[in-house]
């Protein structure tokens, strides 16, 4: 045959094969054995050489690895010449990326395949106000038509689009509305966004237009699963939402695939704790025996014990939570994370065909805590035959490993406390000192410090005790909606040797507005304003993304990765037994 046919056919394959392949699917092992991770460049214009050294870019990729986040932050500086490039670890299909380069006003989001250069002009850039619109923007490389086709369907009928989608916001924060109405009423917006798209797309033909209806189909599924985390689902729904493929690593996409885990995850607490029965002594059998008692109790009211407020109102989920926690002491940390990740494991395998089954897996590594995570990782490598699950599994775990040793190496020095001299702190341990509020909050700046640094001086001033680091920004309303259980916490554990840390991020906020977060919230502790590429560093070194994170040290000075996912889900307990272990 021909070579130029050859070409045009491999080609034509390709497009077709990546905009609608998807990762739960077996044929995306050949697709990722035979790709690298994408490059995105950004090339800025119109600025001369200082204006260049001073500018960064913030990235927010989305990734579908993570157990309970959807993204990644990195940050990079440009050249002399306005260049920096991005380089994503994986092929992942349709990756969405979100950059803001704050300096030029430009705040928009990308999609990569195999490849984009984003062109940027200072000087029309600076004009608008976070601009997403192609007016000083141009989009070159593979995936340039890609990104121009989804930039405009995103413009097109705009105002109305945006309009729908705040009634959607404020219907999915309506606590009054009993499901069927909730239903009821997202059904009909859904409705209307939909024919906004069959009118774009009829407009405008394009061979993107799988995509288009794909993502808007995995954000109704996210809205509708994320409710149904509090109660049972129909089994109409979630033979749909097993039955959809996400096309798009994207927001939408990855964070159905996150809502999905998470209402998996939620049945988890019912792991049927009698096949322990053998290992344990007489009083032990006793709490198992309530335990179990209370288990039967539990699956009968499982609608109304996977949310917060439902697990607060009933007696005895209080009760199987208190004998749980007695019978895991005893059962030890090593055979129960073995026994819950393979009843995950064989909850996924029941619940999805191999490949779709092995992809979620992934998120079960990534889902735990670092001191049993080689158990995790072995288990779960015993059960996946997917090629791409596989190798990613290896090369995550690896990764971790290695930013892991990083915390210790920093914990190390610490022991030997190699302190950062007082004057380069402005004459306090934390930094320059702002403020104390009535309610016992101490504030501080810190600025134009080595993060690693830093993070010595912290672990060395709090020597024997533990350590909750809150990584949150003012603009981040699920960082604030946690304070009131920091607060409680903090009163709870008054008598014990731990101290609360807040980490605001400059980003996005100033010192002001910073300080009335804190007064608002009535929230004690220590609290440093911190530069944004301190902080950026940080979570970088902790493997976060997103706000609110948390990093936890206990009394031994101790790393415990993951250890905290919200602070709103930890007891007093729960924070006693965390602190000791």
């Amino acid at each position: 045959m021909n070579n130029t046919i050859l070409i045009i056919i491999a080609f034509l394959f390709g497009q077709t094969l990546y905009g609608q392949i998807s990762l739960e699917e077996n044929r995306y092992s050949d697709y990722f054995k035979n790709k690298n991770g994408p490059i995105l460049e950004i090339n800025v214009k119109n600025l001369n050489s200082k204006e260049y050294s001073k500018l960064k870019v913030n990235y927010f990729i989305v990734t579908p690895l993570e157990g309970s986040k959807t993204q990644i932050e990195k940050t990079s500086r440009f050249s002399e010449n306005g260049k920096t490039n991005l380089n994503l670890d994986y092929p992942f299909p349709n990756q969405q990326i979100f950059v803001r380069i704050n300096q030029l006003n430009y705040y928009g989001c990308v999609y990569l395949n195999d490849g984009l250069s984003i062109v940027l002009d200072a000087d029309s850039l600076k004009s608008n106000n976070y601009s997403s619109q192609l007016n000083g923007i141009c989009y070159k490389g593979e995936d340039a038509l890609l990104n121009e086709t989804l930039l405009a369907h995103r413009n097109y009928l705009r105002g109305k689009t945006s309009q729908i989608i705040k009634q959607v916001n404020l219907l999915k924060c309506d606590r009054h509305l009993d499901m069927e109405g909730f239903i009821t009423q997202y059904d009909s917006l859904y409705a209307i966004l939909s024919s906004i798209d069959d009118k774009y797309i009829s407009k405008y033909p394009t061979q993107y237009a799988t995509l288009i209806k794909n993502e808007r189909l995995s954000s109704y599924y996210h809205d509708l699963c994320v409710k149904y985390w509090c109660r049972q689902m129909p089994k109409i729904l979630l033979e749909k939402m097993k039955q959809h493929k996400v096309l798009l690593t994207s927001n939408d996409g990855a964070g159905l695939q996150r809502a999905l885990y998470i209402y998996l995850k939620n049945e988890s607490f019912l792991l049927d704790y009698s096949q322990f029965f053998d290992i344990l002594d007489r009083n032990q059998r006793k709490d198992l025996a309530s335990l179990l008692k209370y288990r039967k109790k539990a699956i009968i009211d499982y609608p109304n014990l996977t949310c917060q407020a439902g697990k607060e109102r009933n007696q005895d989920f209080i009760n199987y939570h208190n004998y749980r926690l007695n019978v895991e002491k005893a059962i030890g940390d090593s055979m129960l994370t073995k026994a819950s990740t393979q009843y995950m494991i064989d909850r996924l395998e029941l619940m999805f065909p191999k490949a779709k089954a092995d992809f979620y897996k992934l998120k079960i590594a990534n889902d735990s805590e670092a001191y049993n995570k080689d158990i995790v990782i072995n288990t779960l490598l015993a059960s996946i035959n997917t090629e791409w699950c596989k190798s990613v599994l290896e090369e995550e775990n690896r990764k971790h490993k290695e930013y892991l040793a990083k915390v210790n190496a920093a914990i190390k020095k610490a022991e030997k406390k190699e302190l950062i001299p007082q004057i380069e702190l402005k004459h306090s341990g934390y930094g320059q000192f702002i403020a104390k509020l009535p309610n016992q909050a101490t504030l501080y700046k810190v600025e134009n410090i080595e993060a690693k640094k830093y993070l010595v001086n912290l672990l060395a001033m709090h020597k024997d005790e533990a350590l909750l680091l809150d990584f949150w920004g003012t603009w981040c309303h699920s960082c604030i909606a946690e304070f009131p259980s920091s607060k409680k916490l903090q009163k709870d554990l008054k008598d014990e040797p731990i101290t609360f840390i807040f980490l605001c991020t400059s980003q996005g906020t100033n010192i002001e507005r910073w300080k009335s977060r804190i007064i608002e919230s009535e929230l004690g502790g220590i609290h440093l304003f911190v530069d944004e590429d301190m902080v950026a560093e940080l979570m970088e070194m902790f493997n976060m993304s997103g706000y609110p994170s948390y990093a936890f040290f206990n009394c031994k000075g101790e790393y415990k990765d993951g250890a905290i996912d919200r602070v709103s889900l930890m007891s007093k307990k729960e924070m006693t037994t965390l602190m000791n272990k």
